[in-house]
């Protein structure tokens, strides 16, 4: 069924294919016509290790391809650090190096801290990055630490969505992820739900929206924050 839609495919599009048994022959298809895609949603599907690897390097060769979503992925083989930096974050880590790419969802495979941190790294030294979800991928202080480089790099390179939902960012993440918030120009949406924060974490997260305020000039902040999900307690909000 995927290599009948890609068959048909003659202008540029952007594709939702999330949950439709898509596998390795069905990516291949799709990059057949990889210069009609400028969004492509492969969400839930079993493309495995060879599927995110020949995503990430057609992208390369791509300006118009600006967003891609394989959070779910299913078929993705190895259970370590090592294997899953391997499989995902590494193939990521060279897309983002080399690409157009703006919006990127990788929720949901386990990328680990390590594997997070690397990813993310790639983005540090973009012009442009709009949105980053890793959501559920069990990430933590590396991944703080991070983003608060990544947050306060100059206005011209724009981090405007982070979606960090059900991950393990306590408030010692919180303290080191504010530092990078309160330089940032960009960050508008900041999701946190579900993670493992309380109340001395929500203070440097105020801290840290506070002085991002305060920056002069025509600079964007954070308009949407969800902590949901934290036991913050009656203090914190």
């Amino acid at each position: 069924g995927v290599q009948l839609v890609a068959s048909h495919i003659c202008s540029c599009v952007r594709l939702r294919l999330r949950n439709v048994g898509c596998g390795k022959e069905g990516v291949r298809a799709l990059l057949q016509k990889k210069h009609f895609l400028a969004e492509l949603d492969l969400g839930s599907n079993p493309i495995g290790k060879f599927g995110v690897y020949d995503l990430c390097t057609a992208i390369q060769s791509e300006i118009r391809w600006v967003s891609l979503n394989i959070s779910y992925l299913e078929g993705l083989s190895g259970t370590s650090n090592a294997e899953m930096s391997a499989n995902l974050a590494t193939p990521i880590k060279s897309c983002l190096s080399n690409s157009g790419l703006r919006d990127l969802d990788c929720s949901g495979n386990g990328l680990g801290d390590t594997g997070a941190f690397e990813v993310v790294e790639a983005i540090r030294d973009r012009d442009t990055f709009e949105r980053l979800a890793m959501n559920n991928s069990g990430c933590g202080i590396l991944l703080a630490t991070v983003l608060k480089d990544v947050l306060a790099v100059r206005p011209g390179r724009a981090l405007r969505v982070l979606e960090l939902r059900g991950n393990a960012l306590n408030d010692d993440c919180m303290r080191v992820f504010a530092k990078g918030l309160a330089l940032s120009t960009s960050l508008e949406i900041l999701i946190l739900a579900e993670n493992l924060i309380t109340c001395p974490g929500v203070k440097s997260l105020a801290e840290g929206l506070k002085l991002q305020r305060r920056l002069e000039g025509d600079r964007s902040s954070v308009i949407e924050l969800d902590l949901s999900g934290n036991a913050l307690g009656i203090e914190a909000a």
